[in-house]
């Protein structure tokens, strides 16, 4: 650890609100290091650490403003990190969510699948609505007719006024 930048080992100040709020779930470098240390990273859970990795630089993302050194360096590293996700076939989508679908066709096939599905719901909702819009209609067209102030031909009866 002694080859990294100071700036993404130092510890988060528990009061810091604004960190608080922002940041949802706290990983740093240390943890990491622990749970190397513990062989909690194996070569079945290696996506666990690209998982960490990812959080940690996403939260420096949302934590940094803009303009400050950090955000574009954490940007360059969690592109990294997709890129070498994208090279691996054993990433699911329920390991790496929220992770786009670029450069991986697993999360590619699932996500053409649930486009379709949802289309698929859609269209059926579609019908459903249609069919439910004709019902109204026709309860309204009742309505209309049975109503003494509407002549047949579409048209509103005027009253007229005695004098």
């Amino acid at each position: 650890m002694e080859n990294i930048n100071q700036d993404f080992i130092k510890f988060l100040n528990v009061e810091d609100l604004y960190c608080v709020k922002q940041i949802k779930q706290h990983m740093d470098l240390q943890i990491i290091q622990n749970k190397l240390e513990q062989d909690v990273y194996s070569n079945v859970e290696i996506t666990s650490l690209f998982r960490d990795l990812l959080l940690i630089f996403n939260n420096a993302i949302v934590y940094y403003p803009n303009k400050t050194l950090q955000y574009p360096i954490a940007l360059e590293l969690r592109a990294n990190i997709m890129r070498e996700i994208g090279k691996k076939h054993l990433f699911c989508c329920k390991i790496v969510c929220g992770l786009p679908a670029a450069g991986n066709p697993m999360l590619a096939n699932q996500k053409l699948e649930k486009r379709a599905y949802k289309a698929r719901n859609k269209a059926q909702e579609g019908e459903s609505s249609v069919r439910r819009s004709v019902r109204v209609r026709n309860k309204l067209a009742c309505e209309f007719k049975n109503d003494p102030d509407y002549d047949y031909k579409g048209q509103q009866r005027r009253a007229t006024k005695k004098k």
